[in-house]
C-alpha cells in the first residue's frame, strides 16, 4: 500500500483522498445495499464461506468474566459457536495497538500504532486493514466505535461508514443494528467499551466491573437479534473478542491476566465447542479475510482459525 501525503483535515491529519463517511453523533447510518444482493466478485477472486463478517470487540473483557457476569448472550454465542481456550492479545496489551493488530492482522512493529490515545499528528495505521482490502473488492465496510482513538485505524477511502455515535454501548449498538438490518456483503466492526471502563474505575473482576460486562452483553443482544432476524443469517460470521484483559485497575503489561482474551466464532460453518489451539489477535483479521475470500498481504502475520470456517453449513 502506497502511503499518501498527509494533509490536515480539521483536527485530524488524513492522507489525501476521499474520507470515510461520518455519521452524525446519535444518528443511525443510512440504509445500505439490500442484504439479498451481492456485488459481482472480481475475476479470479477466491470463493467466500460467508458474505458478511461482524467483528464485535468487548474492550477489556476477560474470558473468565463471561461466566462470572450476567452475560447470557455471550454465553449463548459461545455455546453455539467455537471458542478458543488459549487466545492472546499483542504484548502491547492496550486498546489502540491491540485493535490495530486485530483489524489489520499485522504486529505492532508493522502497523506503527504503538501509542494508546488520539494523536492527530501520528496519522493513520501504516498497513492495509481488513476494511481496506474488503472495500477494494466492492464489499461494504463499517466501523461503530466508542473511543476517538480508533479513528487512527479508519484509513481514508477504506470505509463506507465511520460512526462514533457515543461512548455508551446502547448508542453504539443501536447505530450498528440500524446499519446491519439490511447491510450488503462486507465487514462490520463494533466496539463496546464498558468492560474497560468498569475495570479502570472499580477493578477487573470486581462486582461493579461484572455489572459493566452485563451492560455490554445486553447491547450485544441487540446486535445479535438484528443478525438473527436477517434472511441471510447463514451467510453471516460473528467474531467476538477483546483487545486486552486486565488486573487490579490496569492493563498494558505482560501479565497473563492482561494478555488472555476471549475469542468466539458464531456462524453456519463453525465447528462448535472449545478448542486448545492457540489464537492470536492478528488471527481475527486473517479469519475475516478468509471468510470473505480476500487475499492477505505480506504484512499479515495472522492465520485463519479453521474452527470458524471449515464445517459444511
Amino acid at each position: 500500500m502506497k502511503r499518501a501525503p498527509w494533509v490536515a483535515l480539521g483536527v485530524f491529519l488524513c492522507p489525501a483522498g476521499p474520507a470515510p463517511a461520518q455519521v452524525p453523533s446519535g444518528q443511525a447510518p443510512p440504509a445500505q445495499t439490500p442484504s439479498g444482493t451481492r456485488p459481482t466478485p472480481p475475476a479470479g477472486s477466491a470463493p467466500r464461506p460467508y458474505d458478511h463478517v461482524v467483528i464485535v470487540s468487548f474492550d477489556g473483557l476477560r474470558p473468565d468474566a463471561i461466566d462470572r457476569a450476567d452475560a447470557p448472550v455471550l454465553r449463548r454465542v459461545r455455546d453455539q459457536g467455537a471458542w478458543a481456550r488459549n487466545a492472546q492479545t499483542v504484548p502491547d496489551s492496550s486498546t489502540l495497538p491491540a485493535h490495530s493488530s486485530m483489524l489489520s492482522g499485522a504486529p505492532v512493529r508493522a502497523h506503527g500504532m504503538s501509542f494508546d490515545d488520539f494523536r492527530a499528528e501520528r496519522g493513520f495505521i501504516r498497513v492495509p486493514t481488513i476494511f481496506y482490502r474488503a472495500h477494494d473488492q466492492g464489499l461494504r465496510t463499517a466501523m461503530f466505535v466508542a473511543k476517538t482513538k480508533l479513528r487512527h485505524i479508519a484509513l481514508p477511502g477504506s470505509l463506507d461508514v465511520w460512526s462514533l455515535p457515543h461512548y455508551s454501548c446502547e448508542r453504539v449498538s443501536a447505530a450498528a443494528s440500524a446499519y446491519l438490518r439490511d447491510a450488503g456483503p462486507g465487514v462490520t466492526f463494533i466496539h463496546l467499551e464498558e468492560p474497560d471502563d468498569g475495570g479502570h474505575r472499580y477493578g477487573w473482576m470486581s462486582r461493579r466491573y461484572l455489572g459493566y460486562v452485563a451492560r455490554a452483553d445486553r447491547c450485544f443482544g441487540v446486535i445479535m437479534a438484528t443478525l438473527e432476524a436477517r434472511a441471510d443469517r447463514a451467510r453471516v460470521l460473528v467474531l467476538v473478542s477483546a483487545d486486552h484483559g486486565g488486573h487490579g485497575r490496569r492493563h498494558g503489561t505482560h501479565d497473563p491476566l492482561d494478555l488472555h482474551i476471549p475469542w468466539l466464532a458464531w456462524g453456519s460453518r463453525v465447528h462448535r465447542g472449545p478448542f486448545d489451539a492457540p489464537v492470536l489477535t492478528t488471527d481475527t483479521a486473517a479469519t475475516a479475510m478468509a471468510a470473505l475470500g480476500l487475499t492477505p498481504g505480506p504484512e499479515n502475520t495472522g492465520h485463519p482459525v479453521p474452527q470458524a470456517l471449515s464445517r459444511r453449513p
